[in-house]
């Protein structure tokens, strides 16, 4: 009885198995006869293949030393050295003082300074718009 109930198991794995694989070829650009894409997900038999290193990408306006949004260049002098060393008056409201690791929120806000630090020598590891 048990062999005959996981023989009847594996089949029905392999049929649904079957019907994933051809659901997945009509959702990524086959048809209901049988012409899918071959492999390639969603490209058009006609692209042509770019060099990636030409593709356009978005830089990262904290790795930027041309900009200075938030006007952290005041603060740059402190680099290195203690974060208690900071005059809080030179630190503006609504930035962010943490340690390295520390959880924070994902919002990007170009006018606001982030100053990390290390938690065990808590000397200022960078200092970023963000």
């Amino acid at each position: 009885m048990r062999r005959v109930f996981t023989a009847a198991m594996l089949a029905a794995f392999a049929g649904l198995m079957v019907l994933s694989a051809c659901s997945l070829d009509l959702f990524f650009g086959g048809d209901e006869n049988g012409a899918g894409s071959g492999g390639s997900v969603g490209v058009s038999p006609d692209a042509q293949v770019t060099d990636p290193g030409s593709a356009p990408f978005v830089t990262n306006p904290q790795l930027n030393d041309d900009t200075d949004t938030c006007g952290r260049s005041t603060l740059m002098t402190f680099v290195g050295q203690l974060v208690d060393v900071i005059p809080p008056i030179l630190i503006p409201a609504g930035s962010r003082v943490y340690e390295t690791g520390a959880m924070l929120t994902m919002d990007f806000r170009l006018d606001r300074i982030n100053i990390e630090y290390d938690p065990i020598s808590r000397d200022v590891v960078q200092i970023t718009c963000g």
